[in-house]
């Protein structure tokens, strides 16, 4: 891991999984990550960590004016696997702190565990 103090949100991206549904490069472009590990808790010196994708599914008339909002203001839906321990070698290097503070409001709505 790296030497930055850790919280609970501290997150990293994974390689970028683009989101099909707007590729076209006329209209909407994809964020340029849709999935990594975010810091759920600490036990002692345990961290545990879970991975995350963004959960964003638009139809309809106004499905491009929403992923867009969403994408300016990251503010996506956000699936979470369970919690594991962080292994070595997985960055925690996410630097935008609306993403974060994103992240870290989702994961206080999961239930514990």
């Amino acid at each position: 891991m790296q030497g930055s103090i850790l919280s609970i949100g501290s997150y990293g991206v994974g390689i970028a999984s683009l989101l099909s549904s707007f590729e076209d490069e006329c209209v909407g472009s994809p964020p340029a990550f849709s999935e990594g590990i975010v810091v759920s808790r600490f036990e002692g010196e345990t961290v545990y960590i879970r991975d995350w994708h963004i959960s964003s599914h638009h139809t309809g008339e106004h499905a491009l004016e929403h992923f867009e909002e969403e994408k300016n203001q990251q503010r996506f839906d956000f699936s979470f696997s369970s919690e594991r321990e962080i292994q070595e070698g997985e960055m925690l290097d996410g630097d935008d702190p609306v993403l974060q503070k994103q992240l870290k409001i989702k994961l206080e709505e999961l239930p514990s565990g």
